[in-house]
């Protein structure tokens, strides 16, 4: 190592910059390994059983092609299930959290897709984000929220992974959805 380089990992900004990409990586790396321990096919108990609807309807086919060893699907597109999991729950301070769980079908995401959700809800929400089925960053995304924070729209156009896309809503009090649309929707 040079005196030059020596001399610039003593700069407090190069440190904490170096310490910050540091802790980023080891973070990406358990948030890896978590996911990777998940099972696809984990049974999570919910509250509630809500259908959901269709911002924009698609029509799509699928091809079955069937041989003595395997059946695929060919041309499929991952879409949204039709029915969502909604739990319930409050955090040591009070917060009330709703957990909204979409499920996608088998198939790829349609380069270009966008993915669209709005949300009604029946009182005011506090915050929201995306706690499982994106990661990293999001792009081209959209968001609105009425003034009274009782309507949520958000899409984005960065495919989501192929796990149940978790949506978390904290409020300070008890609230429900009243209306949930999805696009693409199955």
């Amino acid at each position: 190592m040079t005196n030059k380089t020596k001399s610039r990992l003593k700069n407090p900004t190069i440190q904490a910059a170096l310490i910050s990409a540091f802790v980023l990586i080891v973070l990406t790396i358990i948030g890896w390994l978590i996911h990777a321990s998940r099972s696809g096919n984990s049974v999570q108990q919910n509250n509630t059983t809500t259908n959901i609807g269709d911002i924009k309807d698609n029509i799509d086919t699928q091809v079955n092609v069937n041989s003595p060893n395997s059946k695929q699907i060919i041309n499929q597109t991952r879409k949204i299930k039709k029915e969502c999991d909604i739990q319930k729950n409050i955090d040591q301070n009070g917060v009330y959290i709703t957990k909204i769980i979409l499920t996608q079908t088998d198939g790829i995401w349609d380069q270009g897709e966008t993915f669209k959700m709005q949300l009604k809800f029946s009182g005011s929400f506090k915050e929201y984000k995306f706690i499982q089925g994106f990661l990293g960053g999001l792009q081209n995304v959209k968001e609105g929220i009425n003034e009274e924070k009782t309507t949520l729209y958000f899409e984005t156009t960065t495919a989501p992974l192929k796990e149940p896309i978790i949506l978390e809503i904290k409020s300070e009090a008890d609230i429900n959805i009243e209306r949930i649309s999805v696009s693409p929707l199955e």
